[in-house]
C-alpha cells in the first residue's frame, strides 16, 4: 500500500512506473497476492520438491530496499537505467530467482525505487538467507557508483577501505523518519532536542516491554509443547504395554481350553492303540476316522482306512487339528477384540491429553494476546500523541526563545549546531587536505563567536550599549 500509493492517501500519483520480475503478472496489485499466496504456502512447495521443513523459521517473506539517486543525476536518469541497476543489486544478493516488484516514485528530488522481493523460494519455498546482506547492498553500491564514474557516499568507501584493512565497521543504524524529521526541525534547540530523545526513550521502553512480552510468550508455548510431547511419547510407550497386556490376558483365558485339547487328544491316542489290537478295533477307528469332522468320507479313504494303519492315524490327526484351528481361531478373536478395546482405550486417553493441551495452549494465547494487545496500545498511544506533544513542545520553545531575548533586549543570530562533523563530508580527492581546511575553519568561526559573546557580556557589566 505504501509503495504503490502516495502517502496516507489512496492516489497513486507519485508512482512513475512499475515492473515485475519472476511473475506471470506485470499488474503490480495481482503480483503482491501471488507473492503473498507464494509465501504462505512455502511448507507444501518444499514438500513438492523433497525438501524437508526443518531449518530456522522465519516470517519475514518480505525484503524491501529502497535504491536512491543523487538529485544531480535526476537529469537523463532513464527507467532501463533504473532497472538494471535493480537486477544488478537483486542478483548481488542472490537473489534473481526470486519474485520482485519495483517501483519508481517521483514525490523527491532524489530519484529512487523501491524494490519489494518475496524471500520465499517459487520453486521449492526455502528462504532466502539474510545473512550479510548489509554488506552485500554496501558493496553493490561502491561498485555502481564507481562504475558511473562519481562517489557521492564517501562514507561508504571509508568504511570499505577500513575493511579491507582488516577493522571491520559499519554505518550508524537509521533513525526513524518522523524522528529525524523533528530533529532537523529542531535546528539545535536544546529543549526540543530534549523532547526527541525523551520521546524515543519513551516509544523505546514501550517496544521493549512489547518484545519482552511476546519473547515470554513464546518461551511459554516452546515449553508447553515440550511437556505435552514428553507426555505424548510417555503415553504411547504406556499404551504400547497396555495393549500387549490384553493380548497376553487374552490369551490366558485360552490356557485351560488348550490343556482340555491336550488332555482329550492323549486319550484319543490311547484308545485309538488299544482299539488297533484287534481287527474290530481297528475296524472302529477306520470308522471312525472316516465319519470325523475332519475326514471326507469318501470310498476309497474309507477302504485305505480299513487296509493301512498309517491312513486311520491320519484321519485322527486330522480331526484334532481342525480342532486345534477352531480353537486357535476363537483365540485369534479373543486377542484381536481385546487389542481393539486397548486402542479404544488407550485412544481416549491420547485425544484426552491432546484435549487438554489445546485448552491450555488456547489459554496462553488469549492471556498473552490480552497483554500484547494492552502493550501494543500503549506504543499507538504514544505515536498519536507524540504529535500534538511535538507542537506544544515547539510553541514553548518558541516561547521560551522569545521570552529570553526581551529580557536581553535583543534579537540575536540563529545558531544551529550542525549534526555531522565538516571532516565528515569529504570529496573523492585530497579528502585530508580539504578535511583539515574545513576544521580549521570551524575553529576561528568557534573563536569569534566566543570572543563576540565575551564582549558582549563585559558591556553588559559596565552598563554600555546593548
Amino acid at each position: 500500500r505504501y509503495v504503490l500509493h502516495d502517502k496516507n492517501a489512496d492516489t497513486s500519483e507519485r508512482v512513475a512506473w512499475t515492473e515485475t520480475l519472476n511473475l506471470g503478472t506485470e499488474n503490480a496489485e495481482a503480483a503482491a497476492r501471488v507473492m503473498a499466496f507464494t509465501a504462505l504456502n512455502a511448507d507444501e512447495l518444499k514438500a513438492q520438491a523433497g525438501i524437508g521443513r526443518g531449518g530456522r523459521k522465519s516470517k519475514d517473506s518480505v525484503f524491501h530496499a529502497t535504491l536512491s539517486w543523487h538529485a544531480d543525476e535526476a537529469e537523463g536518469l532513464t527507467k532501463e537505467e533504473q532497472l538494471r541497476a535493480a537486477k544488478w543489486f537483486i542478483d548481488k544478493l542472490g537473489a534473481s530467482d526470486r519474485q520482485a516488484i519495483i517501483v519508481s516514485h517521483t514525490d523527491r528530488a532524489s530519484p529512487h525505487i523501491h524494490v519489494i522481493l518475496n524471500r520465499n523460494s517459487s520453486e521449492d519455498g526455502r528462504m532466502l538467507s539474510s545473512s550479510l546482506e548489509r554488506l552485500k547492498a554496501s558493496e553493490w553500491a561502491s561498485a555502481y557508483e564507481a562504475e558511473r564514474g562519481t562517489i557521492y557516499c564517501h562514507h561508504r568507501e571509508l568504511h570499505r577501505a577500513a575493511r579491507k584493512q582488516g577493522t571491520y565497521v559499519r554505518g550508524a543504524k537509521d533513525e526513524p523518519r518522523h524522528f529525524a524529521e523533528m530533529r532537523r526541525k529542531a535546528a539545535g534547540n536544546k529543549e526540543l532536542l530534549a523532547f526527541i530523545e525523551a520521546e524515543k526513550k519513551k516509544v523505546n521502553a514501550a517496544v521493549r516491554k512489547l518484545k519482552v512480552a511476546e519473547r515470554a510468550a513464546a518461551k511459554t508455548q516452546t515449553k508447553l509443547d515440550t511437556l505435552y510431547r514428553a507426555k505424548l511419547a510417555a503415553l504411547r510407550q504406556d499404551m504400547r504395554k497396555n495393549i500387549t497386556a490384553a493380548r497376553q490376558n487374552a490369551r490366558r483365558e485360552f490356557l485351560p481350553a488348550w490343556g482340555e485339547e491336550q488332555q482329550r487328544q492323549r486319550l484319543e491316542w490311547a484308545e485309538f492303540h488299544r482299539q488297533e489290537k484287534t481287527v474290530l478295533g481297528r475296524a472302529k477307528n477306520a470308522l471312525k476316522g472316516i465319519k470325523a469332522p475332519g475326514g471326507r468320507g469318501s470310498l476309497g479313504e474309507g477302504f485305505n482306512a480299513f487296509g493301512q494303519k498309517g491312513v486311520r492315524e491320519g484321519l485322527l490327526r486330522r480331526q484334532q487339528a481342525a480342532r486345534e484351528k477352531e480353537l486357535r481361531r476363537r483365540q485369534n478373536f479373543a486377542e484381536l477384540k481385546a487389542k481393539q478395546t486397548a486402542q479404544r482405550t488407550e485412544a481416549g486417553r491420547v485425544k484426552q491429553l491432546h484435549a487438554e493441551y489445546l485448552g491450555k495452549q488456547a489459554e496462553l494465547n488469549a492471556k498473552a494476546a490480552e497483554q500484547q494487545t494492552k502493550l501494543r496500545a500503549d506504543v499507538q498511544e504514544i505515536t498519536r500523541s507524540r504529535s500534538k506533544n511535538w507542537q506544544r513542545a515547539q510553541v514553548a520553545a518558541k516561547v521560551k526563545q522569545q521570552q529570553s531575548q526581551a529580557a536581553r533586549g535583543q534579537t540575536p543570530p540563529v545558531v544551529t549546531t550542525p549534526t555531522t562533523k565538516a571532516s565528515e563530508v569529504l570529496p573523492s580527492r585530497n579528502a585530508a587536505q580539504v578535511a583539515k581546511l574545513i576544521d580549521q575553519q570551524k575553529a576561528r568561526v568557534a573563536e569569534q563567536l566566543a570572543e563576540k559573546k565575551l564582549k558582549r557580556q563585559e558591556d553588559q557589566g559596565r552598563g554600555g550599549v546593548k
